[in-house]
């Protein structure tokens, strides 16, 4: 038990890696502006009232605590939220394990167990800081405690998971008509008030939050699937899970989980058992594909279900070469994803932290980089925007025609500025009174707003 919460806090300071913005820009940006009275906010927050406060507010609790002890140095504000989220994995995996252990026995928990700790994904995404991730702990809680038949615990934890992300609902309505086709209303009747509670406390606290009534799960809702505007953010073909996202995620464990769920369902139908996993799993991943914008983060509350899965197939896996292939393929891509690859934002945000700031910019993509949370000093920091629907972004018009923007923002006398290194020859003229500080590597290959680039560096520029 001690060397597995080891494990998980080496992982959640080991992975030096940028996944995607939400990772900061929708917790802790918000939660440290909440506390500590300055920072940026996204336009979510500024004028459409689409998140909810329940989130970020659980690392404002500790940003608080910080505060109050006069504790909040730069460095424990930065990487508190990762070792916090990091201990959330290891819960979440020992509920993985117990749920394997009490559906399919002590064998399959075993295997579950090891494909935990070797996933690829799990060790790059589990720890970051998004809503998505502490979804995923609150999944297993809450799968657990419904296949133990605690059903007042299980409608706590889903209350919760939808107070945190309305669509959480979404994995839990088959069991909602189980019970229904069951007639078991004492049961439904637990959850409309438990529901009813729970939606009645994130009213109040996002009501008390954004200064007037306010109804997240409504506007996120609306947003996303009623007028379909989550499109802005790309679009993607129906299958896209099932063809690129599942595969993706899973990689080596795409066989064990498709002899998993054979498996599963063929004994579900002999036995006449509800086969909870495949079918909630199913109709996850049908809900998901409605949406025409996909990422690979939206899997993160549905993975317990692909590992406790996935252990149940090992099981049928008769070849020890096969099952070393299956698990050691894992680990290169780990440790590449989560040190090598994307790995500028975070290093870029550890050197400024300890350099005599007095006002920094960033000219890279829009909301690239962590920004208050990392840096923690009340300074001017500019950015590239990019607001959604507004009709001229300025990132887009800076890379157009970066000479003239940046002569018009140095105006500004930044002591420091952050950009890509491609852009820095286009630039230098202007930049004569900067002198280079840093050059830090980014990733190997990658798309910057320039080009597709190999090799690509952010530079920290000092003011001479």
């Amino acid at each position: 038990m001690i060397l597995h919460l080891l494990f998980r806090l080496f992982d959640s300071l080991i992975v030096r890696s940028y996944f995607s913005p939400d990772e900061y820009w929708q917790s802790l940006e918000v939660a440290h502006k909440l506390v500590f009275g300055y920072g940026e906010l996204t336009w979510e927050w500024k004028t459409s009232e689409l998140r909810s406060i329940i989130h970020p507010g659980i690392f404002a609790i500790f940003y608080y605590f910080l505060k109050i002890t006069s504790l909040d140095y730069p460095i424990i504000v930065a990487y508190l939220p990762r070792i916090i989220q990091g201990f959330l994995l290891y819960i979440c995996d020992i509920y993985v394990y117990k749920i394997a252990q009490h559906i399919f026995g002590k064998n399959a928990a075993k295997w579950t167990f090891v494909l935990q700790i070797a996933s690829w994904f799990l060790f790059y995404g589990g720890i970051r800081t998004y809503n998505n991730s502490f979804e995923m702990a609150l999944t297993a809680v809450g799968l657990y405690f419904l296949t133990i038949g605690k059903d007042i615990y299980w409608n706590i934890i889903v209350g919760l998971c939808c107070m945190c992300r309305p669509t959480s609902i979404m994995t839990w309505i088959p069991v909602y008509l189980f019970n229904f086709y069951r007639k078991e209303y004492k049961k439904l009747f637990q959850t409309f008030w438990i529901g009813i509670t729970c939606f009645s406390f994130q009213i109040l606290l996002d009501s008390l939050y954004f200064g007037k009534f306010t109804v997240t799960a409504y506007n996120f809702l609306e947003f996303n699937l009623l007028q379909g505007k989550s499109s802005f953010y790309g679009v993607h073909p129906w299958h896209w899970y099932i063809s690129n996202g599942i595969p993706t995620v899973l990689i080596s464990y795409l066989l064990p989980f498709l002899l998993g769920i054979y498996f599963y369902i063929s004994h579900s139908l002999q036995t006449k058992n509800f086969p909870i996993l495949a079918v909630s799993l199913l109709f996850s991943l049908v809900f998901l594909s409605l949406s025409p914008h996909k990422e690979f983060r939206f899997l993160l509350p549905y993975f317990p279900y692909f590992l406790i899965i996935s252990g149940y197939g090992m099981q049928f896996i008769k070849y020890k070469f096969l099952i070393w292939i299956i698990i050691l393929l894992q680990i290169p891509i780990a440790f590449y994803l989560s040190i090598w690859h994307q790995s500028a934002p975070l290093a870029t945000t550890d050197t400024l932290r300890n350099e005599n700031l007095k006002s920094v910019a960033f000219w890279i993509n829009c909301h690239g980089t962590p920004f208050y949370s990392h840096i923690h000093q009340n300074i001017p920091m500019d950015f590239l925007h990019c607001e959604p629907f507004s009709d001229i972004k300025e990132v887009d018009e800076f890379f157009k025609n970066p000479k003239y923007y940046a002569d018009k923002m140095l105006k500004n006398n930044y002591s420091h500025i952050v950009l890509w290194e491609s852009l820095y020859e286009t630039l230098k003229e202007s930049l004569k009174e900067y002198e280079i500080l840093e050059k830090i590597f980014h990733s190997h290959y990658t798309e910057s707003p320039i080009a597709y680039e190999s090799n690509v560096s952010f530079l920290i520029l000092k003011h001479k």
